[in-house]
């Protein structure tokens, strides 16, 4: 599935904007994990989803991943992780 945010044609106004917006999702996807892609020009940038009750934050520039329930925002200790490098 695309989205495009701006026309190929959109002013340099338009495109100097900040923009937010929601893309929903095919209801074959709810529940579903996905990696997604972000690409502008030279730029490309991949986001996960999972679909859980956990949030996981990660610090790549410390080496830090913490994963916590996502609305009570506890850290959970008995946590299986497994890192690929």
């Amino acid at each position: 599935m695309e989205h495009e945010v701006h026309a190929a044609t959109a002013s340099e106004e338009q495109l100097n904007q900040f923009v937010k917006g929601e893309i929903p999702t095919p209801k074959e996807l709810a529940n579903k994990n996905m990696v997604m892609e972000i690409t502008s020009g030279d730029l490309q940038k991949f986001l996960t989803y999972y679909s859980n009750q956990l949030k996981v934050n990660v610090l790549e520039q410390y080496g830090e991943l913490k994963i916590t329930h996502i609305e009570s925002g506890i850290a959970l200790p008995k946590t299986y992780v497994k890192v690929f490098y």
